[in-house]
């Protein structure tokens, strides 16, 4: 974790048309915040670029841990169907009715990518696994 790279790569994110860019990207940043961060990521969350707001929903959640449930549980009821699943993603070990709901609503969604993810977090929170 560094306060710099944080930053950086919440810079970065609306730069990343390419999916693949922009999922390591998130990742990325996951797996660089700790507590530090929390002031960073909240101002994060009041931008305009959705995916900067979705990746830092599920930062806020890794670095502040139960603080940041009161800020994210809004997000299930979002109407942008990415930060429904960023915030079921980030309260699924916390809040893991509220995420079921959430996910099971987004296996629905027009966007097949989002639908999809919904089904994998349903999936791993269940341990079902669908046929190949």
């Amino acid at each position: 974790p560094s306060p710099a790279a944080g930053e950086a790569l919440l810079a970065v994110l609306p730069l990343c048309d390419d999916k693949g860019l922009a999922n390591a990207a998130c990742a990325a940043l996951w797996k660089s915040v700790d507590a530090s961060h929390a002031e960073l990521l909240r101002r994060a969350l009041k931008q305009e670029h959705q995916l900067r707001i979705a990746a830092a929903i599920v930062a806020l959640e890794l670095a502040s841990g139960p603080d940041a449930i009161a800020i994210i549980e809004p997000y299930l009821t979002h109407d942008d169907p990415r930060l429904r699943l960023a915030a079921a993603r980030a309260l699924v070990d916390r809040r893991p009715q509220q995420a079921a709901s959430a996910l099971a609503e987004l296996t629905q969604a027009t966007d097949q990518d989002i639908a999809a993810a919904a089904r994998g977090l349903l999936n791993a929170m269940t341990g079902h696994k669908e046929p190949k």
